[in-house]
């Protein structure tokens, strides 16, 4: 969008350059080019230094369903950072705890 701009209001200039159009309107147009290269870099920066933001979760699977615990987490954008076998110490079950990790939505 901003590049269509821009080069409108070039081309805008340079035809009224060509026309011998009043300078006045010849300024205020160069401004107004200067104001959307100006938009424009501010809206890249933003972009760019927007930091990113991460949520996390504990996992627990049994180790007969791990694989497909661990599929359906991925599926809805989560990623293993780490896993462990682990012991319930309740009910005496092996299991892994896995921390999870995705961008946050």
């Amino acid at each position: 969008m901003l590049y269509y701009l821009r080069f409108s209001i070039f081309t805008i200039s340079i035809a009224m350059i060509t026309n011998n159009k009043p300078v006045i309107f010849i300024s205020i147009l160069l401004v107004l080019n200067i104001l959307a290269s100006l938009l424009q870099s501010l809206i890249i920066k933003t972009e760019i230094n927007k930091p990113i933001t991460y949520e996390y979760q504990i996992v627990s699977p049994l180790d007969f369903t791990f694989e497909s615990s661990m599929n359906s987490e991925g599926e809805s954008g989560w990623q293993a950072t780490d896993c462990r076998r682990a012991r319930d110490s309740v009910t005496d079950k092996m299991s892994y705890e896995c921390i999870m990790i995705r961008k946050k939505q």
